[in-house]
């Protein structure tokens, strides 16, 4: 176990052999597939260092099983689902932390601030390519409204995604 829950990490960030943590890491993960700590770290390995979202998506999954995963990695897990192309899915996840941290300010209002961006993301595409069964109403309740032939939020809101710093 100890060369899989060790070689990865070392061989990634250490090393920078990311083929040779990839072997490790698929390796490990046939061995031992429900172990947290190989998940999460492979997980890191195949968005950050291989650039290998759909991998990620599947790995970063997972931890949704495991109690001991904290809310911002099941957030960051939101985030790749939605940039990997699946909004509702995201929703999903981020409506279960949302209901999950209602004791905690911060965290419910963070997470309704990302509900609020998904699902005007979701309803706006569809009102404005026309298309049928869309919602007309935001997360608040509060109606979308046409400005200069386009449908708009009354709530400004930027995409749920990954934020990245422009270099």
């Amino acid at each position: 176990y100890e060369n899989y829950a060790f070689g990865g990490p070392y061989l990634s960030i250490i090393k920078d052999d990311d083929l040779g943590a990839k072997a490790i890491y698929d390796k490990g993960l046939i061995f031992y597939p429900n172990d947290y700590e190989l998940i999460l770290n492979a997980g890191f390995h195949y968005y950050f260092e291989l650039n290998d979202l759909n991998k990620a998506v599947f790995l970063y999954s997972r931890l949704r099983e495991f109690p001991q995963t904290p809310p911002h990695i099941l957030s960051l897990t939101g985030r790749l689902v939605s940039e990997n192309g699946s909004l509702q899915d995201a929703f999903s996840l981020i409506f279960e932390l949302y209901h999950k941290h209602k004791h905690n300010p911060a965290f419910e209002r963070r997470y309704r601030q990302s509900l609020y961006a998904i699902k005007a993301e979701i309803d706006l595409t569809c009102l404005n390519n026309k298309l049928s069964n869309c919602e007309y109403n935001d997360f608040s309740g509060n109606p979308y409204f046409l400005e200069k032939g386009k449908y708009v939020a009354r709530e400004s809101w930027i995409p749920f995604r990954i934020l990245r710093k422009n270099n």
